[in-house]
């Protein structure tokens, strides 16, 4: 639990230091626009790759990678049913901020703290299908729904999901693992130290991205965005609970990832798109200590 808590704590800070150096002069608001730019094609493509080291692939637990697949086009799905009758933008900003899960950064402390390492293999087969939609499907679909593309493009749509490097990398590691290609520490070791970095600079971007105002509209939108990402959320785990055939540990496991905060990458999209950027941030900034409370409340009951 000690160490849930201060990595919080640091991840509130790192957005705070951004908030308070933009304040004092140190940054710009544009200066966001060069942090997205490297994250999304240096630090967070390395961090993704190294994190496969040690990674296996279980082809007994295939259908859990198509479940981490298929739950976000249902939740993207349902934020476009629920926001039909809003301007474009708004409709890509909830499809964006209902799916996707930032499983690696959050999620893996709990099951650490709490569970055997055998409980990691359901949320890195979960994470597999989370990420090839997240990195890059999840944008392609966005650029359709917000206008940037006038109509659906299948060459179009593609090139936008194939050019995302996070995408890319999950592919490409995908491959390495189920081909059983070795690769050396070193590689590693050299991919972690860059990965490493992407943390402060997401959090760092998410606090100088941060300028909502306290207005009844964006306040309206933000608890909108939340409220619509938990209410599904709580829905997904009640399927997990009554449907699937699987253990209980599985169970808790998909049931944390289903209530982790939402994917670093995301405000990248919705920067990249021209979204409201000062809600996606704020979203996502409040999504942490939220899903914090609500998986830590939930490990305490099963635990006891």
């Amino acid at each position: 639990m000690d160490k849930i808590i201060i990595r919080s704590l640091g991840y509130v800070l790192m957005i705070l230091a951004g908030i308070v150096l933009k304040n004092k002069g140190f940054f710009k608001s544009e200066d966001r626009y060069v942090l997205a730019k490297i994250s999304l094609n240096v630090t967070m493509p390395m961090a993704i790759f190294a994190s496969f080291k040690g990674f296996h692939f279980e082809t007994s637990l295939i259908a859990i990678i198509g479940f981490g697949f298929v739950v976000n086009l249902i939740l993207a799905g349902i934020a476009l049913v629920v926001s039909r009758k809003e301007k474009p933008k708004e409709r890509a900003l909830k499809m964006l901020n209902n799916s996707s899960h930032n499983i690696g950064s959050f999620v893996l402390p709990y099951l650490t703290g709490f569970y055997a390492p055998e409980a990691m293999i359901y949320s890195s087969m979960f994470d597999v299908g989370n990420s090839f939609y997240s990195m890059g499907i999840n944008l392609g679909i966005a650029e359709v729904v917000s206008g940037k593309q006038n109509d659906f493009n299948l060459k179009a749509f593609l090139k936008t999901v194939f050019s995302s490097p996070p995408f890319i990398t999950y592919i490409v590691m995908t491959l390495v693992v189920v081909l059983n290609v070795t690769l050396t520490d070193a590689v590693f070791e050299i991919a972690d130290m860059m990965g490493r970095a992407n943390v402060f600079i997401v959090m760092f971007m998410f606090g100088i991205m941060f300028e909502i105002h306290p207005t009844r509209s964006s306040i309206k939108k933000s608890l909108s965005v939340l409220m619509l990402r938990y209410v599904c959320a709580t829905l997904m785990a009640i399927v997990v609970w009554l449907v699937f055939p699987i253990p209980d540990v599985a169970k808790q496991v998909l049931t944390i990832v289903l209530f982790a905060p939402m994917s670093s990458v995301i405000s990248t999209f919705c920067l990249s798109l021209n979204c409201d950027s000062g809600v996606s941030s704020f979203v996502s900034s409040v999504s942490i200590p939220i899903s914090i409370v609500i998986n830590t409340v939930l490990i305490a009951m099963w635990q006891f």
